[in-house]
């Protein structure tokens, strides 16, 4: 029960963006070091029911709100930027699995990591689609959701420095 809770609701947080699909493979990778049965089965059956809710919500509304954002990508990213932005995905996702370890501190970082890679091309297509007008730059917000991983990872680690001194 614990373990279909947490895939339910990491599935529940990766349908608010279709960015976000990435959520249960990333966290899957991240436990992967610690317990690969759960970071395989959280990968999987977190993808699934992602892609269930998507479909569920999809059929179930008029107009699906986190799909508007491939027409929005297509306008503002254009294929040449959604390419690269995959790519340095991939690769980052790569250096992932290779350098994650199993601890918070490690899963914080690339964590944070793996998620602003994405959104940094996100934003930046937006500012580009702008003209690099800031004050009409929407795509700063965009990148928000990769702040708090961020600052727990910054703040944690400023904390574990402080505590090792005293």
């Amino acid at each position: 029960i614990y373990f279909i809770g947490i895939c339910l609701l990491v599935s529940a947080v990766a349908t608010s963006r279709i960015i976000f699909i990435i959520l249960p493979p990333l966290l899957g990778v991240l436990l992967w070091k610690r317990n690969k049965y759960f970071g395989v089965g959280l990968a999987i059956i977190g993808l699934v029911l992602t892609l269930l809710l998507h479909i569920i919500f999809y059929t179930a509304a008029e107009v699906y709100q986190p799909f508007h954002l491939f027409e929005r990508a297509e306008i503002n990213l254009r294929i040449p930027l959604i390419v690269l932005g995959g790519i340095v995905s991939a690769i980052g996702g790569f250096f992932v699995m290779l350098k994650v370890k199993p601890d918070f501190t490690s899963w914080l970082f690339w964590f944070a990591f793996s998620l602003t890679i994405p959104l940094i091309f996100i934003s930046f297509g937006e500012l580009k689609n702008v003209e690099f007008n800031f004050s009409k730059w929407e795509g700063a917000n965009y990148i928000f959701p990769a702040v708090p991983a961020i600052l727990i990872y910054i703040f944690y680690g400023f904390s574990d420095k402080t505590q090792n001194e005293v």
